[in-house]
């Protein structure tokens, strides 16, 4: 729900017609990609935001990237952004905590 509220899809949208019609320039897909994690730390941001779900969030969104997966937890964790993601909401807990 949070990215509808930011309004993500419009971004998304606008960056896979670039992809489709610059297909030949890496710069763009690499800037796609960098726009969908910059959408999930802007997200995840505001959800932990809410009391009730700091603890909680991160183990939600472990077993979210994990569903349906085999591969071993180390090899995931290399290649994704989930633990980036996970570290940053645990960064941004202390810092809060320490406000």
């Amino acid at each position: 729900m949070e990215h509808v509220k930011q309004k993500h899809t419009y971004d998304v949208i606008i960056y896979q017609v670039m992809c489709n019609v610059f297909w030949f320039n890496p710069i763009i897909h690499l800037m796609q990609k960098a726009l969908i994690d910059l959408h999930e730390f802007q997200a995840d941001e505001k959800v932990i935001k809410d009391a009730e779900l700091k603890d909680t969030y991160p183990k939600l969104v472990a077993k979210m990237a994990f569903q349906g997966l085999d591969l071993s937890l180390g090899n995931y964790f290399i290649r994704s952004t989930t633990l980036k993601r996970i570290q940053m909401m645990k960064a941004n807990k202390k810092r809060i905590g320490l406000s």
